[in-house]
């Protein structure tokens, strides 16, 4: 919660896009996975809702965070 609280505090002088993601490998069933992702976004969603901003939300299931984020600024970087 201290993260988004920060995004909060820095996006409100900015503009952009924010993309929040939470990362997990296979390991529960699809169920678990379901409930798992809603209580780690509902919060953070309702933060952003409270100060009207917009924030995307993303369950990577295939993917460990590094390999994420370095995929993600690869694709990012190749359509500059």
């Amino acid at each position: 919660m201290r993260a988004a609280k920060r995004v909060i505090e820095i996006q409100k002088d900015s503009e952009g896009e924010i993309v929040a993601f939470h990362s997990i490998l296979h390991r529960n069933s699809n169920s678990d996975l379901a409930d798992h992702k809603k209580k780690v976004f509902d919060e953070i969603e309702k933060l952003f809702e409270e100060v009207n901003l917009s924030i995307e939300t993303r369950l990577i299931l295939d993917q460990n965070p590094e390999d994420y984020i370095q995929n993600i600024v690869a694709v990012s970087y190749t359509h500059l």
